[in-house]
């Protein structure tokens, strides 16, 4: 895949191109300013999907060298050079990289069985255009290599590829191999560039990081869409797969992580999603959904950063709690959406939600009470095994009441005592 190209000295910040992936589908890929999906034009009917984040950075060469310089190597006697060979070494370490890191393997919308295929079609494509390669051996292994697309006449340079064995990505080899190409485009024999200027995805963490270690600054941010041109090929886009796209564009920091825990969804932990979602989007909007899902995200992280930072909760009586969510009924609305999609999106309360449903199977008695029913999900499973005489929920949010008795009054396969 293709990223944004040099034009006018610095890089696109806007462009519309054809993209052939070797699965017999074809592919628009369109990338734009982030946050500026009204110019999404012209391709509506072919069903954009979001993809990616793509944050756009830049290195001072001589500005970021003496505090580069000084970070301590881990791997020493690492031999650094250029070249012009795309050796057999070099698409082996591209691939296994690539399948590695898993982030193609996560990607939907191609043949998961292809991903060879396509990355080496794209190091093709950059050898025809004879893009130079950095490379950083120890004792005749290769550790890594960057693909370059220099520019001499602006003193730019950009990274088309760059990828370390996945073996030693603990002892800090990109770093010298990533640095070493700093200090060696600066070099008057090599071009005298003064600038490295690209594009990272945001769901990359490692290659932020390494970014920022190495003095970047970060400029702005494109966010790409994926068109399936070939509809007779490709599904409509299903509630989740809409939902998803959603939350990605809002969140694209969390592309990894929701990608992977879906990997993992059980056929009917996926009908079972479409189906809470269908339900949904009867009483919401789909964006009232992803906002709710974005505010319970939030509340969780700040509440977490604020228990680290101060070693104690943020509240200390049901009073401040309760003026604060329960009592809310917009914010407590919110927080229910979101908690519903993070049990989905979530591993770690997906697999709660797995131990609950394995548990409840096994026990019986004569009352089941629930604290704090949410939207009904949990105590709706209790209630269709019918081990108990009589189901009972309690809750200091109306809010959560009323969501928990329409989510009963949809759902419950049979009668029974419930107050």
């Amino acid at each position: 895949m293709e990223i944004l190209s040099f034009h006018g000295g610095t890089l696109k910040r806007y462009s519309v191109r054809e993209t052939y992936v070797p699965d017999d589908t074809e592919y628009i890929i369109q990338q734009i300013e982030a946050n500026k999906a009204e110019k999404l034009t012209g391709l509506s009917e072919a069903g954009p999907g979001f993809h990616e984040r793509f944050i756009f950075v830049e290195i001072n060469l001589k500005a970021t060298a003496k505090a580069r310089n000084q970070i301590k190597n881990a791997l020493p006697d690492i031999l650094l050079g250029f070249s012009h060979e795309y050796t057999n070494d070099l698409y082996e370490l591209a691939c296994e990289s690539f399948e590695a890191d898993r982030r193609f393997h996560l990607e939907q919308q191609f043949d998961q069985n292809r991903a060879a295929e396509v990355k080496k079609a794209y190091i093709d494509w950059c050898r025809d255009q004879n893009m130079p390669v950095f490379t950083a051996r120890k004792e005749n292994d290769l550790l890594g290599y960057i693909i370059i697309n220099p520019d001499s006449g602006v003193g730019i340079f950009q990274i088309m590829l760059g990828v370390t064995r996945p073996g030693i990505k603990g002892k800090m080899a990109a770093y010298p191999l990533y640095n070493g190409l700093l200090n060696a485009m600066a070099l008057p024999e090599n071009g005298g560039y003064t600038k490295y200027c690209g594009y990272i995805s945001s769901a990359n963490m490692a290659s932020l990081n390494l970014h920022q270690r190495l003095g970047a600054r970060f400029v702005s941010a494109v966010d790409e869409y994926i068109y399936r041109t070939r509809r007779d090929k490709v599904n409509e886009q299903t509630l989740t797969e809409l939902l998803v796209d959603k939350i990605l564009h809002e969140l694209p920091g969390q592309v990894f992580s929701v990608k992977r825990v879906r990997k993992e969804w059980t056929d009917e932990e996926k009908q079972r999603f479409e189906q809470e979602l269908q339900y949904f989007t009867e009483k919401y909007s789909m964006d009232e959904i992803v906002k709710g899902y974005i505010f319970y995200t939030n509340s969780v992280m700040e509440e977490t950063r604020y228990f680290k930072e101060h070693e104690d909760y943020r509240c200390h009586s049901f009073e401040e709690v309760d003026r604060y969510i329960y009592a809310d009924p917009e914010r407590m609305k919110l927080y229910m959406l979101g908690l519903s999609v993070a049990e989905y999106l979530w591993m770690t309360v997906l697999k709660i939600h797995r131990f609950y449903a394995e548990l409840i199977q096994n026990v019986s008695g004569d009352r089941y009470l629930e604290i704090g029913p949410g939207h009904g999900k949990y105590f709706l499973e209790a209630y269709n095994h019918q081990h108990f005489h009589q189901y009972d929920a309690v809750d200091v949010s109306e809010t959560s009441i009323a969501m928990t008795q329409d989510y009963m009054n949809r759902y419950r396969c049979r009668g029974g005592n419930i107050s």
